[in-house]
Parts: C-alpha cells; structure tokens; sequence
C-alpha cells in the first residue's frame, strides 16, 4: 500500500498569520484491526476549520463520506479528532492511497448563509460612527471573489472602543502595526486586525488602519457589544473595515484556484441602525448612533446565556 501524506499551508489573503503557523492542522493516516484506514486531523487552532482532501490516487477503497470521486471536504474542531474512514475492497486488484490536503478558517456551507442577519454597529453605546467609501483599489480583490461588495468602512475618534458586531470565537488578532495608515483606504494585509468565526460558520473580518489596544486573544468566546479593542493614539485614518465572508461548497470542489481567496464569497452585511431602520446595508457619509438592543444581542445566545447575562 503507497501511503503518502502531504500539508499544504494556504495562505488565505485575507488572514495569512493564522494560517502560517508551523503545525496549525496537521492530517495523518491510521491503518485499524479491521483493515480499514481512517485519516485524523489535530487541529491546534482556537475555532473550527474547513478541511479540503484531494485524492491523487485512490483504489481499493470506498467510503460513503466523500464529496466526489476525489476530494472529501471536512470540519476539523479544536483537538484531534477522524475525519474520514475508508474501507478496503478485498476484491480489487490494485490498492493506492495518496493525498495532499488544505485548511481554511470558517466552515463550508452548501447554501448561502442567512443574508439577512442584523449585527450591531461595532462601537459603544452612545457612540457615533460615520460610514465612509472603501477605495476603488480594492477591485482586485473583489474580482477574484467576483463581487463588488467590498465591506463596510466605519470612521472612529481617539479613545473610541471596536465592539462585537456578532457572537463568536476570536481565531486571529494582531495589534502590531503602531504606524496608522495615511494613504487612501485599501484592503490589504499589513495591518492591525481582528478575525472572528461567527456562530454559524462564517468570518468575520475587522481590518483597523491605526494603533490599537487589544481587548481580546485567539480562542476567547464573544458576544454582541463586546469590546475587542481600543484606539489608543490619534491617527489619520482611525477607521475600520468590516466584512462577512464564508466558505462555498461549490467553490471548494471545483479545480485549484490560483487565488485561495477565490474560495470564499463576500456577504452584504446588515446592521441594527435605528428603529426605523432595524436591518439595512448602512449609507455612506452618513452617521448612525450605536445602540445594542437587548434582542439583537441576545439573538444567538443558549438559554444558559441569556440567564448569565440577564436577558
């Protein structure tokens, strides 16, 4: 039996730190008493990811668990755990198992996710937040997602606290970058950043062009309102970029993107405005005023949560 296993780090554009640690997810092949042979994945990362097996050889076994003929898509939780069991037909002639695999944060979803969730605006109560354009520079990026829905840009003031637009897991953060942008406002990687994995599977993505002081580390269960972080310096573009993304089935099994994150599809985000405006895409150059209703904060907590939080 030809058994090879190969990691590949992919480094997702959008969150190339948490995907580059040495030894993240790691994949391995176990052979059992009964002749069959599973593949484990131990996953070190703080929330759940999507695992992509590609078969490049594979006969003389058969599971019902794969996607198509060759590739199995999988979630790798926290810890180790077996993704895939394969069993051994004692008729064939030919025995070959060899794979390579890819792991993206997030989990993969067949549909498209609930488009009509309201978040809250990610700042204090009382707060204000002016909505502001996201440069046209940026249209690389959309074109490889093949979307012009590019995020929301929030505008800030020293001292202002990022919130939870959402619950989650934090899986990356970073608040290294002490230089604030002065340039117009792009998405790119070089820069302080917030990565949360929503309760239902997609990401959220806080890009912050200035100074901050984390509030939050990977791992950390958050709720709605929660503080993340703190504008500590002022800044010429003390701004952050908010966007939804999420993993798309189809997508993962087509061929090899030559973009990773042509793998992911951008979701139009609705926020909790006002009242009058319980669910909109927000204007641009318009301001908003925060609030946190106790209904949209509460909207994914368990009833345990709600009991601990007074709701």
């Amino acid at each position: 039996m030809n058994t090879k296993t190969i990691l590949i780090t992919l480094l997702l554009g959008i969150s190339s730190s948490a995907l580059c640690q040495q030894g993240l997810i790691t994949c391995k092949t176990q052979s059992n008493p009964d002749n069959t042979i599973s593949i484990y994945v131990n996953s070190l990362a703080k929330a759940d990811y999507t695992i992509k097996i590609v078969f490049s050889s594979l006969s003389g076994y058969t599971s019902n668990s794969m996607m198509n003929s060759n590739v199995f898509l999988g979630i790798a939780h926290p810890g180790e755990m077996e993704l895939i069991k394969f069993k051994r037909d004692n008729g064939a002639a030919n025995f070959a198992f060899q794979y390579r695999y890819y792991f993206f944060p997030g989990r993969f979803f067949q549909r498209t996710p609930d488009t009509g969730f309201k978040y809250l605006l990610p700042a204090t109560v009382t707060s204000q937040l002016r909505v502001t354009m996201i440069s046209s520079t940026v249209s690389p990026l959309s074109r490889a997602l093949k979307t012009e829905y590019r995020g929301t840009a929030f505008v800030y003031k020293p001292g202002d606290t990022i919130c939870a637009a959402r619950a989650g897991v934090v899986y990356d953060c970073s608040d290294t970058v002490k230089v604030g942008e002065k340039t117009e406002t792009i998405l790119n990687r070089n820069r302080n950043r917030i990565y949360i994995e929503h309760r239902d599977g997609t990401i959220g993505i806080y890009g912050v062009l200035a100074p901050i002081k984390l509030l939050v580390k990977p791992g950390d269960e958050i709720f709605p309102g929660q503080p993340l972080a703190v504008f500590t310096v002022e800044s010429p573009k003390m701004m952050v970029l908010f966007s939804t993304l999420y993993l798309e089935e189809k997508k993962l099994l087509s061929e090899n993107a030559p973009d990773n994150n042509a793998y992911f599809t951008y979701m139009p985000t609705h926020f909790w405005a006002s009242e009058n405006e319980p669910s909109s895409i927000l204007e641009t150059q318009k301001k908003y005023n925060v609030q946190h209703p106790k209904e949209i904060v509460a909207a994914e907590m368990t009833k345990k949560e709600k009991k601990k939080m007074g709701f």
